[in-house]
């Protein structure tokens, strides 16, 4: 939700409630007594906004917290436009401030700081077309690893995950977007990842959308995303010894991915003050794991519903 509380002011606020209900690996091993487990998020954010001519001021802040986890964090924004409005570059910076805990262990406390910074140039290409280019730079540091996961040892014992303590993380994204008629769009994305644990990855999206006829208020959006990455260098389905960094989360290691997903968007014009939004989501996933003999692939559906308001 966002008000104007004076001219070229705007200031907002978020709340939202995340219930997550999953299996895991530790199903299969019977380590979660119920065969799943049931998390519960809460996010509550508020942020401003100004614009001074060209340029777009914005400040931002967000506390999330869930059963094992909490952080808060605080942004920065510039924009500027430029060519008449046909060029905008903008940058923001976040900090992060996590405290991540262990369920039914009060005794257990580690931190984890994140620093993002931002640079996007977004370039009107013609009537019916344009693109934009980011850059992300993300620096971590501290507890990355997960309270709960072990690592199988060839020796027939477990070892606690040790991660390292510092992670840079790079990434180039490529957006474009055409309007093909008033009613019909086409998207497409590439995003170049990298980072300092020895992980790349690849990920090109296509979607298409159409403003239905009779009802312009009414959009529905198409897309297909194909990611594929390797492993990082320290990760092991299986160790053969103990070391220093071990992880066996199948995320860092090599994989591939197809999503499919249909979004369904409403903006009803119920008053000319009012702009409220409506969206659900419906997505499914196939993954492969290159190195995870335990569950070598899974697939999955996700359902996500929103609304927002702005006054």
């Amino acid at each position: 939700m966002s008000v104007e509380v004076a001219p070229a002011v705007r200031v907002g606020a978020h709340a939202a409630f995340d219930v997550m209900t999953c299996a895991s690996v530790d199903v299969v091993s019977a380590a979660t007594p119920r065969g799943y487990f049931q998390e519960t998020r809460q996010e509550y954010g508020a942020q401003v906004a100004g614009e001074l001519d060209a340029l777009t001021l914005s400040a931002g802040g967000t506390y999330s917290r869930e059963n094992d986890y909490s952080s808060v964090s605080g942004s920065l924004g510039a924009s500027l436009a430029l060519a008449g409005k046909d060029t905008t570059l903008a940058a923001s910076y976040a900090f992060t401030d996590s405290n991540v805990g262990r369920a039914k262990d009060p005794g257990f406390e580690r931190d984890l700081d994140a620093h993002l910074v931002t640079l996007t140039a977004t370039q009107t290409l013609s009537a019916v077309a344009i693109g934009q280019l980011a850059y992300t730079l993300a620096a971590l540091d501290g507890f990355q690893s997960s309270p709960y996961r072990t690592v199988r040892v060839a020796d027939g014992t477990r070892s606690p995950e040790r991660t390292p303590d510092e992670r840079l993380r790079h990434a180039i994204v490529a957006r474009a977007r055409l309007a093909l008629t008033p009613t019909w769009f086409l998207s497409g994305d590439y995003r170049l990842y990298v980072d300092s644990w020895g992980i790349s990855a690849h990920a090109v999206q296509a979607g298409v959308s159409h403003r239905i006829a009779g009802a312009r208020w009414l959009s529905i959006r198409l897309r297909d995303r194909v990611s594929l990455q390797s492993g990082a260098s320290f990760y092991r389905d299986v160790y053969d010894e103990r070391r220093a960094f071990m992880t066996a989360d199948r995320e860092l290691g090599g994989a591939w991915s197809n999503l499919v997903g249909l979004k369904l968007t409403a903006r009803p014009a119920l008053d000319a003050a009012v702009r409220l939004a409506m969206d659900i989501k419906l997505d499914w996933m196939f993954q492969r794991f290159d190195d995870f003999e335990r569950r070598p692939q899974r697939s999955m559906w996700v359902v996500e519903a929103g609304v927002s308001a702005g006054f």
